[in-house]
């Protein structure tokens, strides 16, 4: 699944989505092919990112 979320780097900081390599739970997703754009009309930016379930992951 294809998910994308338009925020500011603020937000998405907040969200936890610019440090995910960090984190210390163990994840229950894991996220691939990541693409980090700025949005040409606003100071936001989209992350997009595929989502597997980590039972399809392994």
């Amino acid at each position: 699944m294809r998910v994308t979320f338009h925020a500011t780097l603020a937000e998405l900081g907040a969200y936890g989505l610019l440090d995910l390599q960090d984190t210390d739970a163990p994840p229950r997703f894991e996220l691939g092919n990541l693409r980090l754009r700025k949005d040409p009309y606003s100071d936001a930016y989209r992350l997009c990112a595929d989502v597997l379930d980590r039972e399809e992951a392994m």
